[in-house]
């Protein structure tokens, strides 16, 4: 009489049981793996909105308290224009209630013979000393892009009183790297552009040409767009449309606002760490084609289909797995020249972000 079999699995249902257990765990680490890279891309999403909505904040609270009207001798201005790499920035002059809630401005104009600008530099040890002067109840502020070529930082700069040695509406004082570095706190990173346009009286839709002053001299049937630029004075920038000459900077009768403003501001995904990819061969300033490493996350909704080579915007019509098919008249767009481009040129795609906003 036979013995019972031993216990224990044969060797075919090992292997069985592993196989199955091999698939169920490439299913489990497909779908975590899914998952996750969901979770991230949402988070991802998160943090882009949140730097874009603090940086739209912050320029619509100074848009839209925006001084508009001649104060005693204080020069209020509005100035729109552009740093020697060609990228723009804005300053102006805007009504302030913040002594109340700032320490520091609290102690300004509190004592006599104080000196000092409330500017960002020195000023708690100003302000301990009794030094701010008194602010008239008016700040300057400069938006501007970081002076050095290839940043994506955007600062802001503050300064009261208005006017006087150091005024952020002199130019001298933004070309002044160092300082303004020092004196002009970093408000968002990652950002490939700052773009304003501003409404003026002859403007009739915001996507029309930019209005140059040949618009104003032979108006025609075509639409008129937005100003490119600024001058509330009519006297410092020759190339504004509604320039008037330099003796209309002494002359705040004939000051112009615009009546809104235009922001728009385009994100990389990750901030300034953000993926990208380069230029396989060197590109002139009309190539229809740009042969890159790698087209992978690049933007496919239409409206968002732009890259920015170097310093240079770039629209394109469609992608490949290597190519970048730039659309006709796609060069050199978004207020940029087109350029030619070394091979291994940095080639960088963001998502955009606008608000309109009204000046008082």
């Amino acid at each position: 009489m036979r013995g019972e079999p031993p216990g224990g699995f044969s060797l075919i249902e090992l292997l069985v049981a592993m196989t199955v257990f091999i698939i169920l765990g490439g299913i489990l680490a497909a779908v975590l793996g899914g998952s996750i890279r969901s979770w991230q891309a949402g988070e991802a999403v998160v943090e882009l909105n949140e730097r874009a909505r603090l940086l739209l904040d912050s320029i619509q609270d100074d848009l839209s308290a925006t001084r508009t009207s001649p104060a005693g001798t204080a020069p209020v201005r509005f100035l729109g224009d552009y740093d020697a790499l060609g990228r723009q920035r804005l300053r102006l002059v805007r009504t302030t209630t913040r002594e109340a809630a700032d320490p520091l401005l609290r102690q300004a104009g509190s004592a006599l013979g104080a000196n000092a600008a409330y500017d960002g530099a020195g000023d708690l040890d100003e302000a301990a000393g009794f030094r701010l002067l008194p602010t008239g109840g008016l700040m300057e502020v400069a938006y501007l892009v970081d002076p050095q070529a290839g940043s994506m930082e955007v600062r802001r700069g503050v300064r009261a009183p208005v006017g006087g040695a150091g005024s952020l509406l002199d130019d001298a004082t933004l070309a002044d790297l160092a300082a303004m570095r020092d004196r002009a706190p970093v408000v968002a990173e990652g950002v490939l552009l700052l773009e304003l346009n501003y409404w003026a009286p002859a403007t009739d839709e915001w996507d029309a040409p930019y209005l140059v002053a040949e618009d104003l001299r032979a108006p025609g049937d075509q639409a008129r767009g937005p100003c490119a630029d600024w001058d509330s004075t009519r006297g410092l920038a020759a190339g504004f449309a509604y320039h008037a000459g330099p003796g209309s900077v002494a002359d705040p009768s004939d000051d112009l606002y615009p009546t809104r403003v235009e922001v728009v501001v385009v994100l990389a995904p990750g901030g300034p760490g953000a993926p990208s990819t380069r230029l396989l061969e060197a590109a002139s300033d009309a190539d229809p084609r740009l042969r890159v490493e790698s087209t992978v996350g690049l933007p496919v909704e239409e409206s968002e289909r732009y890259v920015k080579v170097d310093e240079e915007w770039i629209r394109y019509r469609g992608v490949t797995e290597r190519e970048v098919v730039v659309e006709e008249g796609g060069r050199g767009v978004r207020g940029t020249q087109a350029v030619g481009h070394a091979a291994g040129a940095t080639v960088r795609a963001g998502r955009s972000f606008s608000l309109v906003v009204r000046l008082p």
